[in-house]
């Protein structure tokens, strides 16, 4: 399990049950098994951008104009860039 995968799996867990009641260190080891999956598949589909992804990414790399806050307008940026646009887009 990598961190990102866990930072989505806690995110959709925490979504959709009361982290406070349900904590995720007390989630049942086959539950978490299936966010954990679940998770996996959400990241896998981001792999390929959108086209409003895409015009994010390279506007940050084509003009060195960074994401809001951030002082580098490195593949960082662009990433950032590109998830926002991500969930702009209508039906996010």
């Amino acid at each position: 399990m990598t961190y990102l995968v866990e930072r989505v799996a806690r995110a959709i867990w925490e979504r959709s049950r009361n982290p406070l009641i349900f904590p995720w260190a007390n989630v049942h080891p086959e539950v978490k098994a299936g966010l954990l999956a679940d998770a996996r598949a959400a990241i896998a589909e981001m792999r390929e951008p959108t086209y409003g992804m895409i015009g994010a990414g390279g506007k940050v790399i084509a003009t060195g104009h960074p994401v809001a806050g951030e002082h580098l307008w490195d593949a960082n940026s662009a990433y950032k860039a590109m998830i926002d646009a991500a969930l702009k887009e209508e039906g996010s």
